[in-house]
């Protein structure tokens, strides 16, 4: 998968707030300002040990004692207090300009998982699910740069959960309660792969006009089922995930030429998006299940039978089968499963005898 998701960014770049994540209270439109933070970050070898999958407690803690590192956490969440301020279309410029910035933003919620590592072994939970909150506003912010910053954010959101998935056993029912939140919070946000994917095509159309020149007929014609494509997308992204039905563009002539070029290279990238964008909210809505189903295991001094005793309503729902995730009790413990997306082939089509399953704790860092 890490191999294609980075395929629709690099092509529309050659062919072409929701509640609590909201950003809070001067403009703030300079991405840069996080390649300046992440520099901080650069050659510090506490910091380069500290982000290896198997450093130890005292190897992360001295990185927090890092004075660069602590630095750069403090501006870093100074940058996330400023509300972000973009405009509605990207140029290809801008996006040259801020990936670096962007990708940069890897390294930040790295930085961040080190802290909340440290918080959790040191038992203070809470502490650490508001770390959490503050990676996946990093996610959030970068989420509505471009395409690029989606599927970056979509990195970092993994960062966020994948160590807080592995210590869900240490939660007071006070925990339970603001992991719940922060899970509903996290999942009002599906609308953002919309916001990006429109700023971005911007690009697809300028490419378009670089194609077709004077042909000022076929331009618009090109223009006009392009702007439909994308309006498709962001439709198939508002739909339930069954009832999706394949990209279509429809032109003619030296117009078709062009733009089944673009949708033929655009197509299998596309859809893979639109799989990552539904599996970030079955990842949400999971997470708000685990916090559930422990909080009813404080208060009941036993698992729930079914989710449906919890009475979560659409955050007990695997938004890729619209039916309960899967849940199944052994004992004192449980286990908690996304069906997932249908296996696609190279050219993007479905293959609905094969679903790649998940789960919270199946979550990698990556």
């Amino acid at each position: 998968m890490r191999r294609v998701y980075f395929v629709l960014p690099t092509l529309l770049f050659c062919l072409c707030g929701l509640g609590a994540f909201a950003q809070q209270p001067t403009p703030n439109t300079d991405f840069l300002g996080l390649l300046q933070i992440g520099s901080r970050l650069k050659d510090r070898p506490t910091f380069s040990l500290a982000i290896d999958q198997n450093a130890t407690l005292k190897a992360r803690q001295q990185a927090l004692n890092d004075p660069e590192v602590q630095t750069a956490l403090r501006e870093l969440r100074d940058w996330l207090a400023k509300p972000l301020q973009l405009p509605p279309s990207l140029t290809i410029t801008a996006l040259a300009q801020d990936f670096p910035a962007v990708s940069a933003s890897r390294q930040l919620a790295r930085a961040l998982m080190i802290q909340q590592y440290v918080q959790l072994a040191n038992g203070k939970v809470h502490e650490a699910i508001d770390t959490t909150r503050d990676t996946l506003r990093l996610a959030y912010a970068v989420q509505n740069h471009s395409m690029t910053g989606f599927l970056v954010g979509v990195a970092v959101e993994r960062i966020a959960v994948s160590n807080l998935s592995s210590h869900l056993d240490q939660l007071s029912i006070f925990d339970c309660n603001a992991l719940m939140k922060l899970g509903q919070d996290w999942a009002s946000t599906n609308k953002i792969f919309e916001f990006a994917l429109l700023r971005e095509s911007a690009i697809g159309l300028e490419s378009l006009k670089q194609a077709l020149g004077q042909q000022k007929e076929a331009l618009k014609e090109a223009e006009d089922a392009l702007k439909a494509m994308y309006a498709q997308i962001i439709q198939m992204n508002s739909q339930a995930y069954w009832d999706r039905v394949p990209l279509l563009f429809e032109a003619k002539g030296e117009a078709l030429k062009i733009g089944e070029t673009l949708v033929t290279s655009l197509r299998p990238a596309a859809l893979r998006l639109l799989d990552a964008s539904t599996r970030r909210i079955a990842l949400a809505r999971m997470l708000s299940c685990h916090a559930a189903i422990r909080r009813h295991r404080w208060e009941n001094r036993e698992l729930p039978a079914t989710l449906a005793a919890l009475d979560l309503k659409e955050m007990s729902l695997d938004p890729f089968t619209g039916q309960e995730f899967h849940y199944k009790v052994k004992g004192s413990t449980f286990t908690l499963e996304s069906a997932g997306a249908f296996d696609r082939d190279d050219t993007g089509n479905l293959d609905r005898s094969s679903r790649s399953p998940f789960s919270l704790s199946g979550t990698s860092n990556p």
